[in-house]
């Protein structure tokens, strides 16, 4: 009996190093006395009515890059949620449902202000609330003058509280083969949409940067549908729009135009460049 008492004993101590090899792996030190565990708890609530949201999955991440702590929990029926055991340092939550917007804790105007969620050792936050903002969305259709749906438009949404031509925030989405589409995940606010042809308005961007940085130019295809119309409307959070109709009439004919360029004393010059 004492034999296998001995053997058992040297099992659990191993077992127990081991541990404590893979918590020095992962986290970069050794594991908090029993007294110095960590927690954070909260709520999720609807930003529109305050009532508490069910089933909103949550991050909790600590450290950045590749070996950044990453720690997962999910809300209660009554918004509720709580990591728990968790070793001091500075902690980044983020919340999301589908339907709502993706919330981060303590986030700014600008993506980098987000709130740090600091824990000495020991300590347990309680009061952590974040609000979810509802989606809204945008249904429509692109059809020509004579109102047949052109398939596989594009559809240029952008934020009215941009830069005049400019795209800040712009996003392009392809109606399908029956010229429908959908914009979805929108916050609340005041947006532009404008149908181009497969072939038409782009936006330009320079080296190095994104296609919303830029302004619009003409591709190099021929378009063979021009935008009609821009059309503005505000939504409210959580807001659904259907019915929008987005106009592409047909260009007028342009008549082929005959250049030429010619010298001081009246001669052509038979291989000169026009920009």
């Amino acid at each position: 009996m004492r034999k296998w008492f001995i053997l058992a004993f040297v099992a659990v101590a191993a077992l127990w190093a081991g541990v404590r090899a893979n918590w020095s792996a992962h986290d970069g030190g050794a594991p908090p006395s029993n007294d110095g565990w960590c927690g954070i708890e909260g709520r999720i609530r609807s930003s529109v009515d305050g009532q508490p949201l069910r089933n909103v999955h949550l991050t909790l991440r600590r450290g950045t890059g590749p070996r950044a702590q990453r720690i997962e929990a999910t809300a209660d029926s009554g918004g509720r949620f709580r990591f728990e055991r968790l070793v001091p340092g500075d902690y980044r939550l983020a919340a999301r449902r589908s339907g709502y917007l993706t919330a981060t804790y303590g986030a700014g105007t600008l993506p980098q202000e987000r709130a740090l969620i600091h824990l000495g050792a020991g300590e347990n936050i309680g009061d952590i609330e974040i609000r979810l903002v509802p989606a809204a969305r945008i249904r429509g259709s692109v059809v020509d003058e004579n109102g047949r749906p052109v398939p596989r438009a594009r559809v240029l949404l952008t934020n009215a509280a941009g830069s005049p031509g400019t795209i800040d925030g712009a996003r392009m989405i392809r109606a399908d083969v029956r010229g429908s589409f959908l914009a979805g995940v929108l916050p609340p606010g005041e947006y532009r949409l404008m149908a181009l042809s497969a072939r038409g308005l782009v936006p330009q961007a320079g080296r190095g940067e994104s296609e919303a940085a830029g302004r619009y130019r003409w591709s190099r295809s021929r378009a063979a549908i021009v935008p009609a119309e821009e059309v503005v409307m505000k939504l409210a959070a959580g807001e659904e729009v259907v019915g929008v109709k987005l106009l592409l009439r047909e260009p007028a004919p342009v008549k082929a135009l005959q250049l030429a360029a010619w010298g001081g004393a009246g001669a052509p010059f038979p291989a000169a460049f026009l920009r």
